[in-house]
């Protein structure tokens, strides 16, 4: 063999050169080695896209949302055979959608054409053989590592569609409610582990086996606490639905999650287990805690044609002594009315749920129909019925000293309310779905100008949001009101408890109270009974700007049911929401569909949130 060093220098450095040229002649030919441009500006080739023989809707639907074909369809395709090129390799795509619909073996072809005459679209059509729908003759859960062996696990009771149509995002349901029910049982690891699948084309069923590890069982241990400062413990295990030594549910969790967060003490919080299994029986619970501040100020203000501008201001406390004992001091004047505020509230008194509430309202008013003060006093109970529902009773007593109608009225009245009250709604100052409803029923007796008097006031008020479209930028909100005071005579109920309507926040359109009957001086004194419809229509334009359109009604009579169906008084109009971090600030104009003598022609509100 020739030793490389006998190759003459010149030659060596021929080759050097070649190489060097070689090297930058395929550099700048890029992957491709191409030796000549590709034009960028290709017309690309329009399509339409047909699915034969889909076997349902459902799953018409699916290969639409999944499908190259369909999601690129708008961007067209470079060439036809490219365009055959992104069908067929949706095919595999189709065959997965239809075999977890339980077409086990399906069958799928493809063909795309040249536009026909007088089209300007290529066509792609997927032609599906679907076969026939395999039916699940047996689905086995095998549980592995389990410490103590749980009982046997069955299918059907977890949602599994045994016997019924082999489909995929069924049995996996199965799967996942399985782990979760060891989840609650003490088996706080279980964990899905793979599944195995045997399809019998003759018979056209299937069997499957999915192994589900299961891990050690434990009971509750101790539940700890990490940066707590200002909140007592004993106080956040009033909480707790578990106690040492009962039997693990993880299930729990969450809802302590949502229980302390619900307390407004926190500004992050986790409850958590050990990242690995532990030795031993007990599992130790953990809650990482941040406390956030306990004061918080609010301001607000509104503006009514009526009663001309309106502010607000709380102040809240919500940790007085350690136990999330929350005491506010609040305030809010107009050109009506000055009321000042105090309450207090122990949560968790005496059991889960319950709390015990104080209240102390000072309030001057200036109104059209009566003008005086009045002191109310009031304590009660609270308890949560379930998620949505709360329902409350207690103790009042109210002192007035007002001036109805140019007379001089003094009253003393002692009152047992009670309430119960339904809130299926999330985002309480701008509502999408749910249901919000509250009835008070009130027996008083007392003292009216030093004559006794006794009378019972309800008052019943309901409002349901609803979505009208799936971008949910369209909401219909209804409200209905109705209440009634069962007594012999309207003289024996005070100003204050009698029932008005009218404002920005009844009947808009309307002076604040003005609905219903008059006395002699031509303001409203309000009545024994009172119903209120409302419908607003709202449509978000932006995520900034938002529209509503509405019409309401009411009736104010002396009777406690309301028989005068010429005396409901209607008002129409619309309005503009400027949707900003802290809610929805509302701008909306209002007239009565029938004016009469001395009502102003259009009322204007402004305020945050939404009407209703």
């Amino acid at each position: 063999m020739k030793d490389r060093r006998d190759v003459p220098s010149s030659h060596r450095f021929f080759r050097v050169l070649l190489l060097l040229a070689g090297t930058l002649f395929l550099a700048a030919c890029g992957e491709d080695y191409a030796f000549f441009e590709v034009e960028d500006d290709i017309e690309p080739i329009f399509y339409t896209v047909e699915l034969q023989g889909v076997p349902s809707d459902t799953i018409q639907v699916r290969a639409e949302a999944v499908l190259r074909v369909y999601r690129q369809q708008d961007e067209g395709a470079p060439s036809l055979g490219f365009l055959r090129r992104r069908a067929q390799n949706d095919t595999e795509t189709l065959s997965t959608l239809l075999r977890s619909a339980g077409y086990v073996m399906p069958n799928i072809s493809v063909s795309v054409g040249d536009p026909t005459p007088g089209e300007a679209r290529a066509q792609v059509i997927l032609t599906i053989e679907a076969g026939r729908r395999f039916t699940l003759a047996e689905h086995t859960f095998v549980l592995t590592n389990a410490t103590p062996t749980p009982g046997a696990l069955d299918p059907a009771e977890l949602g599994s569609p045994v016997k019924g149509p082999a489909v995929a995002d069924d049995i996996i349901a199965a799967e996942d409610a399985a782990v979760a029910q060891l989840r609650r049982t003490g088996y706080a690891y279980a964990r899905f582990v793979k599944r195995d699948s045997v399809a019998d084309p003759e018979a056209g069923t299937m069997r499957v086996e999915s192994v589900i590890d299961a891990g050690r069982h434990y009971t509750f241990g101790v539940l700890t606490f990490e940066g707590l400062e200002a909140v007592e413990e004993d106080y956040l295990r009033t909480y707790l639905e578990w106690g040492e030594g009962e039997v693990f549910n993880r299930a729990l969790l969450p809802d302590l999650e949502e229980d302390y967060a619900g307390t407004s003490l926190f500004s992050r919080l986790s409850i958590t287990t050990p990242d690995e299994p532990p030795e031993g029986e007990v599992l130790p619970v953990a809650a990482q805690v941040e406390e956030r501040l306990p004061r918080s100020i609010t301001f607000g203000v509104g503006f009514d044609t009526d009663v001309g501008p309106s502010f607000a201001s709380s102040l809240q406390h919500r940790n007085l002594f350690g136990r999330n004992e929350t005491g506010q001091i609040s305030g809010s004047v107009n050109r009506e009315e000055l009321m000042i505020g105090f309450d207090y509230r122990v949560p968790q008194f005496g059991r889960d749920g319950q709390d015990l509430v104080y209240g102390l309202d000072l309030t001057q008013f200036d109104q059209d129909a009566f003008e005086g003060n009045t002191v109310a006093a009031q304590i009660g109970l609270e308890r949560e019925l379930d998620e949505d529902g709360t329902a409350g009773v207690g103790i009042l007593i109210e002192y007035s000293d007002l001036i109805d109608s140019d007379v001089p009225q003094e009253s003393t009245l002692f009152g047992l309310p009670f309430f119960l009250a339904f809130d299926s709604v999330r985002d309480p100052l701008d509502p999408q779905n749910g249901a919000r409803s509250r009835i008070e029923l009130t027996p008083f007796t007392g003292t009216v100008d030093e004559e006794p008097v006794a009378f019972l006031r309800v008052d019943g008020r309901l409002a349901t949001y609803r979505k009208l479209d799936t971008a949910g930028r369209i909401v219909m909100a209804t409200r209905v009101r109705a209440g009634a005071i069962l007594t012999n005579d309207l003289t024996e109920v005070p100003s204050t408890k009698r029932l008005f309507a009218g404002g920005g926040g009844s009947v808009r359109g309307f002076a604040r109270d003005s609905i219903g009957p008059r006395d002699a001086k031509g303001d409203a004194r309000g009545g024994l009974s009172v119903v209120e419809v409302g419908v607003e229509v709202r449509y978000r334009a932006t995520e900034t700007i938002g529209l509503v359109v509405f019409t309401e009604g009411g009736i104010v009579d002396d009777i406690p049911v309301p028989d005068a169906i010429g005396d409901v008084r209607q008002g129409v109009g619309g309005g503009v929401r400027f949707f900003t971090p802290i809610g929805p600030i509302r701008a909306d104009l209002a007239r009565p569909v029938q004016l009469r003598l001395g009502e102003d022609p259009y009322q204007l509100y402004l305020s945050l949130g939404q009407a209703f």
